[in-house]
């Protein structure tokens, strides 16, 4: 999805994760640095290194998720697309 498509306010997105493919060690490095430092504690408290991966996944696509969709946001609100009196 590029910054500049407006949202069809009746669209929905379903976004998912297939957990078995995120194993490799690199990629949930990268994952852990989209995480607070908060979050990065949360993450290594569980003791089930299934739950811990689950934690850290969701929260790294959360993250993903948020900012493509505030990108996608601020380019409407700049093209027009979105008028500012709608928002809340």
């Amino acid at each position: 999805m590029a910054p500049t498509d407006v949202r069809n306010p009746a669209q929905v997105d379903l976004w998912y994760v297939f957990l078995d493919k995120t194993t490799d060690p690199q990629l949930q490095n990268a994952y852990r640095a989209l995480l607070s430092p908060e979050e990065s504690q949360r993450e290594q408290r569980f003791v089930v290194e299934h739950a811990r991966l689950q934690f850290l996944v969701s929260r790294a696509l959360l993250r993903t998720v948020l900012r493509t969709t505030r990108d996608v946001i601020r380019a409407s609100l700049r093209s027009g697309a979105i008028r500012t009196a709608s928002l809340p």
